[in-house]
This record gives C-alpha cells, sequence and structure tokens, in this order.
C-alpha cells in the first residue's frame, strides 16, 4: 500500500513539474525560465526537482519531449494499412496528428531548439527519447505480425527516418517558413511523398528477394 501510494506521488509531481514548465515557457519563454523558478511556481522543492531531474530545466524539458512524442506514436494507427489505401490513411492520419501536436506544443518545441543548440548532453538525450519511442512502436508492430518481411533494425532505421523527415518539414512550416498555404496542403504533400517511398523500399525488397533465388 506505501508503495502504491508512493508510485502515485511521484507521478503526480512529475505530472506538476512538467505541467508547470509547460505554463512557465508559455508566457515567460525558455531562456527567463530557472530550475528554481519552476519548484517555486510549482510548491514544489528545487531538491525535488532535481531527484527526478537531475539537470534541472534541460532535464525537464526533455521529459516533456518524451510526453509529446508517446502521445503521438499510437500503434492502433499502424494496424489495416496493407493496402495503398490503407497505408495512405495511415500516413495522413499520422503526420495530421503530429502536426497538430506540434501547433499545440510550439512554445514547448521553441522551448526544446533553445536546450538542444545549448546543451550537447540534452541533444543526445533528445535523440534518445526519440529511437526509444520509435523502437517501442515497431516492436509493438512487429509483435502483432506487421513487417515480418523486413528485417527488426530495418523497421526501426525506416521509422525513424521518417519521423526525423516529418518532424523537420513541420517544424519549419510552423516555425520558420510555411511550404504551403494551408496545412491540409502540407498533409496532402507528405503523404504523397511517403507513399512514393514506401513503394520504392517494397521494390527494392522485393527486388533484393529475387535475387535470393
Amino acid at each position: 500500500m506505501v508503495k502504491g501510494s508512493y508510485v502515485r506521488d511521484k507521478e503526480e509531481k512529475i505530472n506538476i513539474i512538467l505541467d508547470t514548465f509547460k505554463t512557465l515557457v508559455i508566457e515567460n519563454g525558455y531562456d527567463n525560465l530557472s530550475t528554481r523558478h519552476i519548484a517555486k511556481s510549482a510548491g514544489i522543492s528545487v531538491g525535488i526537482i532535481y531527484h527526478y531531474f537531475p539537470s534541472g530545466k534541460p532535464s525537464i524539458a526533455m521529459r516533456y519531449l518524451e510526453r509529446i512524442t508517446q502521445s503521438i506514436f499510437d500503434p492502433e494507427l499502424f494496424i489495416g494499412a496493407s493496402d495503398e489505401e490503407g497505408q495512405r490513411k495511415l500516413y495522413t492520419d499520422f503526420i495530421r496528428k503530429h502536426l497538430v501536436s506540434h501547433k499545440e506544443n510550439l512554445a514547448i518545441h521553441r522551448a526544446l531548439d533553445q536546450a538542444i543548440l545549448g546543451n550537447e548532453e540534452v541533444r543526445k538525450c533528445n535523440s534518445e527519447i526519440i529511437i526509444m519511442n520509435l523502437k517501442k512502436v515497431a516492436e509493438d508492430l512487429m509483435n502483432r505480425g506487421l513487417y515480418k518481411e523486413i528485417p527488426p533494425l530495418d523497421v526501426i532505421k525506416r521509422f525513424l527516418v521518417n519521423f526525423k523527415l516529418i518532424e523537420a518539414v513541420i517544424h519549419r512550416h510552423l516555425l520558420v517558413e510555411p511550404f504551403f498555404d494551408s496545412d491540409d496542403e502540407l498533409v496532402e504533400f507528405l503523404t504523397k511523398v511517403f507513399l512514393s517511398l514506401n513503394q520504392y523500399e517494397t521494390n527494392n525488397q522485393r527486388q533484393a528477394e529475387q535475387k535470393q533465388y
């Protein structure tokens, strides 16, 4: 019972810290924040924050990134995408979900950019979080019987390349300069790109299999 209470208390404190971080970033910007500022606003001691987030503010930023990426990677999106129409729906839904999440967390993404550019350890942590989440989704899908014909490492690599491309284009579209006049045009463009890439990879896979015989 005590252990269960501790877990709930720990999760509650972490969520309070993350929610406070988001609010303060939106209100004041990442550069104007300190770990002490976050602790004071959250009503939690600095020691507790460093206990859960060893590097303080940068660690909080990375944990918030993990929360965002976990909300994007829904394995259920990939189920049933066995034909071209299913794949089109998969890419459209995934890209749109990514775009909506990025828009809702625009201030946080700016903060993460600052954290990554200013701290090499944060940059490495950022990459590790993305790879970890992608690996989990890929393994989940392979356990469900998807991508049987593709080596596991190739599945993870494909997920990683696709995510990085979507992330880069959406990030620039929202934070630097729009690629198109509307988000719908961007989603349609990226969907076509990934359908073409998927066809290219499928053809390569078939050619490789034919050479074995």
